[in-house]
């Protein structure tokens, strides 16, 4: 019963969010590591040496996602304070980047270069595209910021709170522009317009409101529909009316995507439903695929921009799911 081998984690020279191992597996030299902060390691006992092969999110929920305009890659965040850059093609983490927060939202500007994060007691903090930088760090909002979001432009960035304010930023100096006052909870969802002169917004008291880029409320909603909108997060609005299932309460679906060619909606929901629908989806209780993988609710949902596949986020389950979309008649 002589100890013939030992080896500490802290020691490994492994960026390791947690040094506490709950699983061990032995096979010839080799031994896998399971920790309590997601990770999975390869220890190999003849040299000594250390291989992250999987890391994850692991305190709290997760709710952060965001898929670049350009690449296959997306970034995640979670309740624990890691955000995480992934290379969605080869199914691997490409960074990381821990903050001393809880961070639950996340935007690519339009060329993919930097990362708007929206952090707890209403900090933004903006980082290079290869999470290695802090370009800005801003006291933004009296409360934490649900939803983030770059105008297809580039020249500002929409902050939603639970302060019940929309703050538009210059993103030249990531200074406040405009505060966009009007809805009676926190705020939930934004779009921009595909010009970026227009706004609309969702809060938790299911209100869908719209808004000029100059700040200004608009208050005829039917002068706004025939708006051609950037993206389509908005949970409430013409295009999403059939997404809701009957007796909905109003908060069962967290979240929605439309893909960049406009064919198709994704919702995750609180039952840990992934649903597609066809775009645009008016009609009560419309049809749809429904597809399981998810223990918790669904936090987050997002096309790739090339529309050939999906991702959702699960809050308590803190898991990210690829979905590939596959087309009738193909493979």
């Amino acid at each position: 019963m002589a100890c013939s081998f030992s080896f500490d984690l802290a020691d490994s020279g492994e960026v390791i969010s947690s040094s506490i191992i709950r699983s061990v597996c032995y096979r010839q030299s080799h031994i896998l590591i399971g920790t309590m902060g997601s990770e999975i390691l390869d220890l190999d006992i003849t040299q000594g040496e250390v291989n992250t092969l999987m890391r994850g999110h692991f305190k709290g929920e997760t709710w952060g996602l965001a898929v670049h305009p350009i690449d296959r890659s997306f970034v995640t965040s979670g309740d624990e304070g890691y955000i995480y850059l992934w290379d969605g093609a080869r199914n691997s983490m490409k960074a990381q980047m821990k903050l001393d927060v809880k961070c639950r939202a996340l935007s690519f500007s339009p060329d993919g270069s930097q990362i708007a994060a929206g952090l707890e007691h209403g900090r933004v903090m903006i980082l290079d595209s290869n999470l290695q930088t802090v370009v800005a760090d801003r006291d933004i909002a009296r409360d934490w910021i649900q939803v983030i979001k770059y105008s297809p432009n580039g020249d500002m960035l929409a902050v939603g709170s639970h302060d019940r304010l929309i703050y538009l930023l210059d993103t030249r100096s990531y200074s406040r522009k405009a505060v966009l006052r009007g809805h009676s909870s926190y705020i939930t969802h934004i779009d921009f317009s595909l010009d970026s002169n227009y706004l609309q917004s969702n809060c938790g008291a299911y209100e869908l409101l719209f808004w000029t880029s100059n700040g200004n409320r608009v208050t005829s909603a039917s002068s706004m529909r025939d708006v051609n909108w950037a993206t389509w997060t908005c949970t409430l609005g013409w295009p999403v009316q059939g997404i809701w299932p009957p007796c909905s309460d109003g908060t069962d679906i967290n979240a929605v995507d439309r893909s960049p060619n406009k064919s198709l909606l994704i919702t995750g929901d609180d039952f840990g439903k992934v649903k597609l629908f066809q775009n645009p989806c008016c009609r009560t209780n419309g049809g749809f695929k429904e597809f399981n993988g998810h223990s918790s609710h669904v936090t987050n949902v997002g096309f790739s921009n090339d529309d050939s596949w999906a991702l959702s986020v699960g809050g308590g389950d803190r898991t990210v799911i690829q979905w590939r979309v596959r087309r009738v008649g193909t493979r």
